[in-house]
């Protein structure tokens, strides 16, 4: 069973890969519904504007680390996770259980014409996986009924949520109970990243923390201030408060929630 604690108010839970997969699987064949997500180190930077991201993610189920730069930071104050499995990568790992169990998966999220032609590519990859018809992520409020009853009708086991945040937490948590889905992950640009429209960072940017600059090169001028800027801010303002707070002061009661100023009221 996996074991979830929290450090600085954020949740992250216990696992080695081979506990995650079994984790997936027995979820699945026994009906149980249960949210995946990961805290980035650029995630971080957006709870001052969205504290709902927090109010949302802190009510999932299972949490990894999104990112070599999280993980070296739960390191540094000595918490050593066994897997640093980031959203991406458990996203492929999801589509491999599919293959090898014959689960069902379906994409929401991206326009319509990245979510066919990303649907249409793990078709070709994982042909034993059940690849159903994606469902595309622009839509107003007016059409979620309509959604969530076409997601019901498909009742997938897996589904990947390639949406914005804070859209996509709330989705996630807001939708959990109304779904005829196992296993639910929020999951950001990934339908792009099937969709190829845009790549994957090498193993090497990937081990030295550095995804978020790769990414930021991708798409310079519509990461800037949200990815670029964001890291820069928990670069130089939020990891070093840590420090302050958990090395120096020796603040136990420290929470990155309170430091953004979250409670919630905020909701």
């Amino acid at each position: 069973m996996i074991e979830t604690k929290k450090f600085l108010g954020l949740k992250y839970s216990i696992f080695n890969l081979e506990e995650l997969k079994q984790n997936i699987i027995f979820g699945i064949k026994n009906g149980i519904t249960s949210v995946y997500y990961g805290y980035s180190l650029t995630l971080l930077s957006k709870f001052k504007k969205y504290p709902e991201i927090y109010l949302f993610s802190n009510r999932f189920d299972y949490f990894l680390a999104d990112g070599k730069g999280y993980y070296f930071f739960l390191r540094l104050f000595g918490i050593k996770l066994e897997s640093d499995i980031s959203l991406p990568d458990l996203a492929i790992l999801l589509l491999e259980i599919a293959n090898e169990k014959k689960f069902s998966v379906l994409l929401f999220g991206a326009d319509n014409n990245t979510n066919i032609a990303a649907t249409g590519k793990i078709r070709r990859k994982y042909p034993n996986a059940k690849i159903v018809d994606g469902i595309n992520g622009f839509y107003n409020e007016m059409e979620e009924a309509a959604i969530i009853n076409k997601i019901n009708a498909l009742s997938p086991d897996i589904m990947l949520v390639g949406i914005s945040s804070p859209k996509k937490e709330k989705i996630s948590i807001e939708w959990k109970d109304r779904l005829k889905v196992k296993v639910i992950v929020p999951c950001g640009g990934v339908i792009d990243v099937f969709a190829e429209n845009t790549k994957r960072e090498p193993k090497i940017v990937k081990k030295i923390g550095l995804t978020w600059i790769y990414r930021f090169l991708q798409e310079p001028k519509r990461l800037f201030k949200p990815l670029f800027m964001g890291g820069l801010s928990v670069l130089f303002w939020l990891i070093p408060k840590v420090i302050y707070e958990i090395k120096i002061k020796k603040n136990t009661s420290f929470s990155i929630p309170e430091f953004y100023h979250i409670t919630e009221s905020d909701k």
